[in-house]
């Protein structure tokens, strides 16, 4: 097990990936503070979030970084794929899963994601 010290390199101590859909409130102050914590504690940390979430709870300053991924919350989509089926349409669509690549790669490159 690797001890954490001043001199450990957030590679060694693991690439933390948080995928958060867009919100308010708890959601987004849980986000923060999740990331500012585990940049503290030495992690790499990237947020994969709607850009207008990052800007809310400004990632930047929490010392992560930010992957713009268009994720809503099922049931949310302006754009319902039909009556109770809460995928949204997006998801099935080309479009939206080009829009999830660079989730994709992130969730590839990440020793743990939380969502």
């Amino acid at each position: 097990m690797t001890s954490t010290s001043e001199n450990s390199s957030p590679a060694v101590l693991g690439r933390v990936l948080l995928v958060a859909p867009e919100s308010t409130g708890g959601i987004r102050a849980h986000v923060a503070d999740l990331a500012a914590g585990l940049v503290a504690a030495g992690r790499e940390v990237v947020v994969a979030a709607p850009g207008s979430l990052a800007r809310r709870l400004d990632v930047a300053a929490t010392g992560a970084r930010h992957v713009p991924v268009p994720i809503e919350w099922p049931g949310r989509s302006r754009d319902p794929v039909g009556p109770g089926d809460r995928a949204t349409s997006w998801s099935r669509s080309a479009a939206g899963l080009g829009a999830l690549r660079p989730l994709r790669r992130e969730v590839a490159a990440a020793d743990v994601v939380h969502a």
